[in-house]
């Protein structure tokens, strides 16, 4: 494509935020969990949501971070996009226990994802995300239920289809601040 439409940045951030709805929605974690026959508690449910959720953002941030080269828009990029997250997150985390407040939540979970996927410099990084991100949105440990290791195959699968839409998206568009 020789002449790229200019998009801005809260803009691409509302895009992002489309694209996490559509691949992290509560709709989604319902339809992976039914597609292993795992059953979430629906007391537990907000949780996991929240879970799920904060997943999702850590996944869309890693598209960001992978597919724009220019640091000064990869930050705003991902600062417009957190901004436009904030609220729901708050609201999933107001509906649950949570003694943290949404965003240090938020903070937190990032960096354990992180550390997960820096853990190993190979395939077994996307085992060992799988299992940390299984592990809070199902609230189990893999000892205690098998089918949490695929449920982490197909969670990091959705993480990678979001930053391929982000490469897509940005194959498309010159961002602009």
């Amino acid at each position: 494509m020789l002449f790229k439409k200019r998009l801005d940045i809260q803009d691409f951030a509302i895009v992002l935020v489309a694209a996490h709805e559509s691949f992290f929605s509560e709709q989604a974690l319902v339809r992976l969990s039914d597609q292993l026959t795992l059953v979430i508690d629906p007391a537990r449910m907000p949780l996991a949501k929240l879970e799920w959720t904060i997943f999702g953002i850590y996944a869309v941030v890693k598209g960001i971070e992978g597919n724009i080269e220019d640091a000064t828009l990869r930050y705003c990029a991902s600062i417009a996009f957190l901004a436009r997250m904030r609220p729901q997150v708050e609201s999933e985390s107001s509906l649950t226990n949570q003694e943290q407040d949404a965003v240090s939540l938020t903070n937190k979970r990032m960096e354990e994802y992180n550390s997960a996927w820096h853990e190993f410099p190979d395939s077994r990084a996307v085992q060992t995300l799988g299992e940390a991100m299984s592990q809070r949105v199902l609230s189990v440990t893999m000892r205690d239920n098998l089918l949490t290791i695929p449920f982490g195959q197909l969670a990091v699968s959705a993480m990678i289809d979001t930053a391929k839409f982000v490469k897509d998206v940005l194959s498309t568009v010159k961002l602009r601040l």
